[in-house]
Parts: structure tokens; C-alpha cells; sequence
């Protein structure tokens, strides 16, 4: 670790700078623990020790090898209502809508591995293709790009696609097939031919998510005249097929196994819907905050939504029930959030830093012990974890 101070603030929070720069690294919010008064580093330089005038000591990880998410930096993109994150089909990778254009990163290790900058105007949104290798970006201009991520170059020339921002975009399972839409007029593109294979016209903002089989659209309208809120349309004629009669909503996701489909509305609440008989299974939440975003692990077994309030929450889709308390993991509005390393991870993107989480539960469970520094009482680990067997992963042998 670079040589550096840190300093107690009376915001409630600790501030580790670099001291051959002087600028400020990270701000360690005391989240409502109470007013550090005082404050030490550890020799080494890799912890330090705040106390609160409650009586609280904090020990703070500097280094950030030793918590239990992992922040790491996303370039701002300013005025996006829905800023983009899209993963591959194993999590292995996945790109982030940001200021200069796309960042592409690596889920393991986490790092930035490449940036891709538009030809034509201000990158607004992105979806990348379920092996990696296509990156597809629209723009502020009303174009969309199409460039291969290992070559690292167009795959062809800016296509002239719509005359608003396209914020939502969406690859098909198979990598066939990209949906665009701005706030009147949905595109299909076949990506193997790099043509546009139809349209139609949808008044209002909506989110599209393409089936993994390639076959079906889901689109969802913001506005309270679109009937029902989400339609579902065929692959590649685009003709209506089904209106499934939920509030109107703010975003669709198809699970991995194309048999069911999640919808999130304006009230928070999140809702699981049958993709053969088009009827809701069940719902979730409700606490009045905007869902603006949601993935479905790989298993199909649990779903990350992001809402307007600023939290990321968990939910078990066998139970309906969240997973834990809600996660604010940084400053900001909580815009995206998606799956990562074969589901055992996810990532949280704000509207200044991002935040990636270990999901499993008995990773959940260690770090949890390593705090408390004991082993869990039957009431912490049902809060911690609920609808799980009591088995503390600090029990002693």
C-alpha cells in the first residue's frame, strides 16, 4: 500500500489519503455508529482504529483485501437515468455504461480491462453478448456500435438507429439477436448479418429483455396508458403476443432458463411471471421505491434489484423473501447491479463508485464471525440469514 493518513472527520467518517498526492482515496462512513472523535493506524499501515464519542472502536481494513465487498471505480456518466450493467452468460465478464464510453472489466480478478469509445456522440447504453465477444453501444448521436472485444475494434460502421437516447439494449441468449429502444420506436438487429431485422413503435420510456432462446421480447412502459405495463412480442416477426395485466413498470428480466420472467414496477415491488402461461407466480416487496434494475443469478434461485432510494437488495425466489438487509454500498443513487463469477458474486453500480458483493451465504456467514468475533446467536443468524438451518460457520469444531 502506497504511504498515506488518515484523518477523523465530524461527518462521521474516516478518510485514508495518499500522502505524495494529498487527495483523498476513499471516505469510510461511520453509517450512524456515531461521531469519531478519535483515531490510530496500525503500524503497517494496513488498518485503522476509529472511536466514537458512543464508546464504539471501529477497526477499518485500508487495504481492502480483507472486507467483505470490494469497490472499484467506474468513470461517471453523467444524466443517465439507467446506468448499464451487462454481463456474460458465466459472469466472467461484463461492461459498464461510463463517461469516456464502455468500460469492459474482468470479474476475476476484478479490474478494468479495456475502454471503448463511441465513433459518434456520448455512449447511453450497452449490452454485451452472451460468450464476450460483441460489444454493442448506442449513443446520444441515435447510432449504434458493434465492436469485437478481443480485437478491440468496430465490427462495423456506426449504424444510424434512433433519434432519442437508446438507453435500453438487450442481446438474445444465443447471441443472435439485439433489441434498442429509445422513448417511441423499438429495433431488432440480427447481429450475424449486423442488419436491422424490424421494428415498431412504443410510446413512453420501457426497458427490452430478449429470451435466451431468441425467440420472445419483453418490453415494459413507464407510462400509466400502456395497458397492462408489459408486452410480450415474437422474435423476429416483432408481432404482439401476449399483454400481461401487472402495474406499469420499470424493468423485465428473463431468468436463465427462459421459464419465467422477472418485473419490476414502480411501487418496489418485484414479480415473477410464468412465460407459458403469461400469468404472475408471485410478488415481492412494495416499499414504494423505483425498481431500476435486476438480475437473475445463473441457478435461477435469486435476483438483485436496485431501486431509486439508493439501496441493492437480495431476494430468495423459492421463499419471496429478501435475503439479508437492504445494501447501500456506496454514495449516490443505486443505478445497476448484476451477477458476476458464475452467480457466486454480484456487483452494485452507483452513481459515483461500484461495489462487488460475495453472495454466497456461507461466505455471508465467516465474515459475519470474523466481526462478531464468536460464534452467531440463533437471532443473528436469522437475521443474517433467514430461512436457513442455524449452523454458524464460527461454531467450534
Amino acid at each position: 500500500m502506497t504511504a498515506g493518513a488518515a484523518t477523523a472527520s465530524s461527518a462521521q467518517a474516516t478518510i485514508h489519503a495518499t500522502a505524495v498526492r494529498a487527495t483523498a482515496v476513499e471516505t469510510l462512513a461511520t453509517r450512524g455508529v456515531g461521531l469519531a472523535r478519535d483515531l490510530d493506524v496500525a503500524g503497517d499501515g494496513r488498518t485503522a482504529y476509529t472511536a466514537g464519542r458512543d464508546g464504539t472502536v471501529i477497526a477499518w481494513d485500508l487495504t481492502g483485501e480483507r472486507r467483505w465487498e470490494r469497490r472499484f471505480e467506474v468513470h461517471s456518466a453523467p444524466r443517465l437515468w439507467r446506468r448499464q450493467l451487462a454481463a456474460t452468460a458465466d459472469g466472467s465478464q461484463f461492461a459498464v455504461t461510463a463517461a469516456r464510453g464502455v468500460e469492459l472489466f474482468d470479474a476475476d480478478p476484478l479490474r478494468r480491462t479495456a475502454r471503448f469509445r463511441p465513433a459518434r456522440g456520448r455512449a447511453v447504453g450497452t449490452a454485451l453478448s452472451p460468450d464476450g465477444a460483441t460489444l454493442a453501444i448506442t449513443t446520444d448521436a441515435g447510432t449504434l456500435e458493434l465492436w469485437d472485444t478481443r480485437a478491440r475494434r468496430p465490427l462495423v460502421e456506426p449504424q444510424i438507429a434512433h433519434a432519442h437516447d437508446a438507453e435500453t439494449v438487450s442481446f438474445s441468449g444465443d447471441g443472435r439477436w439485439l433489441a434498442t429502444g429509445d422513448a417511441s420506436i423499438v429495433r431488432l438487429w440480427d447481429v450475424h448479418r449486423r442488419t436491422t431485422a424490424g421494428s415498431f413503435v412504443q410510446g413512453g420510456g420501457h426497458h427490452l429483455s430478449l429470451s435466451p432462446d431468441g425467440t420472445m421480447l419483453a418490453v415494459t412502459a413507464l407510462n400509466d396508458k400502456f395497458g397492462g405495463g408489459l408486452e410480450i412480442r415474437s422474435v423476429a416477426a416483432l408481432e404482439p403476443v401476449r399483454t400481461v395485466p401487472v402495474p406499469a413498470g420499470t424493468v423485465a428480466r428473463f431468468a436463465p432458463d427462459g421459464r419465467s420472467l422477472i418485473y419490476g414496477d414502480r411501487e418496489g415491488r418485484v414479480w415473477t411471471v410464468d412465460t407459458r402461461t403469461w400469468k404472475p407466480t408471485g410478488r415481492m416487496g412494495g416499499d414504494g421505491a423505483w425498481i431500476l434494475d435486476a438480475g437473475v443469478s445463473p441457478d435461477g434461485r435469486v435476483v438483485v434489484t436496485t431501486s431509486n432510494d439508493g439501496t441493492g437488495r437480495l431476494w430468495d425466489l423459492a421463499s419471496r423473501r429478501p435475503i439479508g438487509a437492504a445494501l447501500s454500498g456506496g454514495p449516490g443513487q443505486t443505478i445497476a447491479a448484476g451477477f458476476m463469477r458464475g452467480g457466486t458474486q454480484f456487483a452494485v453500480i452507483h452513481e459515483d463508485e461500484a461495489v462487488a458483493w460475495d453472495v454466497r451465504p456461507a461466505s455471508w456467514a465467516r465474515h459475519a464471525c470474523a466481526v462478531a468475533g464468536r460464534t452467531l446467536t440463533r437471532s443473528e443468524w436469522t437475521s443474517l440469514l433467514p430461512g436457513r438451518d442455524y449452523e454458524p460457520a464460527c461454531a467450534p469444531g
